[in-house]
C-alpha cells in the first residue's frame, strides 16, 4: 500500500476510535433520580477506555451516583437536561478504600468534562443548618467586642454543622490537557473543583452554585497547576471561590494530612511551583474570598486577574505566605469588588484587598510576597484594606494604579468590625486582634506605589475607622495623583510613623501627620 494511503488509514482509524460515543444507559444507567449508577456508569467510561477513548453520553434524566474514576481520553459530556447528582449515602464515595467526592482522577492524559448539564453533589443531605460549624481560633480577650463577638455567631451566618461528607467534587491530579467547559455544579459539600499538579488545563463557561453556608466549598482550586486558563464563570461559594495555591498532595479537603508522597508520575506539572495563571471574564461571591491566592509549601507566580466583578463577598483579593511558598508576578487589572463584614466564624473581616505574609507555626519560615500589581479598581467596602508583613522585606514592590476606594458602615460591622484578622497564624494573640483601621493600612512593607489612588470613608462610620492612608514602618513608599480622606476631622488623612522614603508628589492637599516614635 503506498504510504501517504496508510497514513490516511491510521489517521481515519484514530478519529473514528476517538470519536467513539458511548451512552451510560447502554450500560444499564437508570434516570429515575433514585437508583445508583456507579458500577453502570463507571462500566461505560472503562468501556470507552479499552477502545481507545472517546465521549461518555449523559442524556436527560438524573442519574444518581457515587465516586467515578476518570481515565485517559476521554469526555464526559452532560446533554442539556441531564443531572449527575450525588449519592445520600457516604459509603458510595470508596475508591480504593479511601473516601473520594464523584470524581476523581490521576496521572492522566486529554480529559475532558463538557455540556450543558449538571452535577448536583447533594451537600444538603450532609449538613444541618440550625448549627454551626464552630472552630474557634481566636480568643474573645483580643477581639474588640469581647463576649459579643461570641454572642453575634449565628447558624444562619454559618458556616453550619456537618459529621461526615464526601470530599472534593471534581479531582484531577498529576495530569495534561484538562478541560472542563459549560457543566453547571451545584450544592458541593467541599472543594468543588480540584486541578492539583496539573498542567494544560482550560476552564470556560462553568457555573458554580454552592450553598453559602457550607465550610470549605471553594469553588475552582487550582494547587500547583501551570498553564491553567479560567474563563467566562459563575462562582457562588461559601468559602473561596477561585483559588491558586502551593499546596501539593499533602493536603486534603480538612487541610489535616501532611504524609510524604511517594508516587511518581507520567503526566503533570513538575516543577512544584503553581504558575502561568489567566482568569478572565469571572463573576465571583465567597462568604470567604472572591480570590485567594498562596498557602502552602510552592510558590505561586506570573499570573494575570482581569475583568472580574466579585460582589456580596466577606474578602476581595486575598493573598497569603505562611508557609515557604512564596508569591510574586500578579497583576489585576479592571476589578468591581463589593465586600462586607460576614457573621461567623468565616476568615476575613470583610477586607477588599488583604495580603499578609507571617508564618504560621512558631517553627516556620514565610515567604515572600512580591511584584504584585493593582490598576483599574473600583471598590465599595465595610472595611479597608490590610497589607501586613511580620518584618520588613517580606511583603515588597506593590503597585495600585487607577485605585478607588469607598468605606461605609454595615449591619455587622458594630458587632465584628475594629479587627485584624490575620489567621492562620501561630498565637491567638496574632488570629483576630483589635486595632483601629484606616482605608488603606501597610505595616513594615517596602517599595510602594500608589498612583491615581482615592482612599476615603462615606457617611457616618464607627470611630474605630481612621484615616484615608496609614503607614507604620515602611519603605520607599512613591505617592503621585492621590486624594485620602479621614473619617472624621480629629484623624489626618494620611498618618506614617516610623517610616522611611515616603515621597508625596502631586497630590490633592491633605494633611500627612507624620510620627517618629
Amino acid at each position: 500500500m503506498h504510504l501517504s494511503k496508510i497514513l490516511f488509514a491510521i489517521l481515519f482509524v484514530s478519529i473514528q476510535t476517538f470519536a467513539q460515543k458511548l451512552d451510560i444507559t447502554s450500560f444499564g444507567a437508570i434516570a429515575d433520580g433514585k437508583t445508583v449508577n456507579t458500577k453502570a456508569i463507571q462500566k461505560a467510561i472503562d468501556s470507552c477506555s479499552k477502545i481507545g477513548g472517546g465521549t461518555v453520553y449523559f442524556p436527560k434524566g438524573t442519574f444518581v451516583t457515587g465516586t467515578l474514576q476518570l481515565r485517559s481520553n476521554i469526555n464526559l459530556n452532560l446533554e442539556t437536561g441531564s443531572v449527575l447528582k450525588g449519592s445520600s449515602n457516604i459509603a458510595d464515595y470508596k475508591l480504593d478504600g479511601i473516601t473520594r467526592g464523584m470524581f476523581y482522577g490521576e496521572d492522566l492524559i486529554n480529559v475532558a468534562l463538557t455540556g450543558e448539564g449538571e452535577i448536583n453533589a447533594n451537600a444538603v443531605n450532609y449538613f444541618d443548618p440550625t448549627k454551626l460549624h464552630t472552630y474557634i481560633d481566636f480568643d474573645k480577650k483580643y477581639v474588640r467586642s469581647g463576649q459579643g463577638f461570641f454572642d453575634a455567631l449565628k447558624p444562619t451566618d454559618g458556616p453550619i454543622f456537618f459529621d461526615k461528607r464526601p470530599d472534593m467534587v471534581f479531582v484531577i491530579m498529576h495530569s495534561e490537557n484538562v478541560k472542563l467547559t459549560g457543566v453547571r455544579f451545584v450544592d458541593a459539600p467541599g472543594w468543588t473543583i480540584r486541578i492539583g499538579d496539573c498542567q494544560n488545563v482550560l476552564v470556560d463557561g462553568i457555573s458554580i452554585l454552592n450553598n453559602p453556608l457550607v465550610p470549605n466549598s471553594d469553588g475552582i482550586h487550582i494547587t500547583i497547576s501551570r498553564n491553567v486558563r479560567i474563563a467566562n464563570c459563575n462562582v457562588e461559594a461559601g468559602d473561596d471561590a477561585l483559588i491558586v495555591s502551593g499546596f501539593g498532595d499533602e493536603i486534603n479537603i480538612d487541610n489535616a494530612s501532611y504524609g510524604a508522597v511517594k508516587k511518581t508520575y507520567k503526566y503533570g506539572n513538575k516543577t512544584g511551583n503553581a504558575e502561568n495563571v489567566v482568569a478572565t471574564n469571572c463573576v465571583l461571591k465567597s462568604n470567604s474570598a472572591g480570590i485567594r491566592i498562596g498557602y502552602g509549601r510552592g510558590n505561586v507566580r506570573n499570573c494575570i486577574f482581569s475583568n472580574m466583578v466579585i460582589y456580596n463577598s466577606n474578602r476581595g483579593i486575598l493573598m497569603n505566605a505562611r508557609e515557604r511558598g512564596s508569591v510574586e508576578n500578579l497583576v489585576f487589572d479592571n476589578f468591581l469588588i463589593e465586600t462586607k463584614h460576614q457573621g461567623g466564624t468565616w476568615w476575613g473581616r470583610g477586607e477588599p484587598i488583604h495580603i499578609s505574609s507571617c508564618p504560621i507555626t512558631k517553627d516556620s519560615v514565610n515567604g515572600t510576597i512580591k511584584d504584585i500589581n493593582f490598576k483599574n479598581f473600583k471598590i465599595k467596602s465595610e472595611t479597608g484594606i490590610v497589607v501586613w508583613a511580620n518584618e520588613i522585606g517580606k511583603v515588597s514592590n506593590i503597585g495600585f494604579d487607577n485605585f478607588k476606594i469607598e468605606v461605609a458602615n454595615g449591619k455587622n460591622v458594630a458587632a465584628f468590625g475594629g479587627n485584624i484578622d490575620l489567621r492562620p497564624t501561630p498565637d491567638f494573640s496574632t488570629n483576630i486582634f483589635k486595632r483601629d483601621l484606616p482605608a488603606m493600612l501597610f505595616q513594615n512593607i517596602d517599595k510602594v506605589r500608589l498612583n491615581s489612588v482615592s482612599a476615603k470613608f462615606i457617611g457616618s462610620v464607627p470611630d474605630f475607622y481612621t484615616h484615608g492612608l496609614e503607614v507604620i514602618n515602611g519603605s520607599s513608599f512613591s505617592i503621585t495623583f492621590s486624594d485620602f480622606a479621614s473619617s472624621a476631622p480629629k484623624f489626618a488623612p494620611a498618618l506614617i510613623t516610623k517610616s522611611k522614603n515616603i515621597d508625596f508628589k502631586n497630590n490633592s492637599v491633605f494633611e500627612i501627620k507624620t510620627v517618629d516614635k
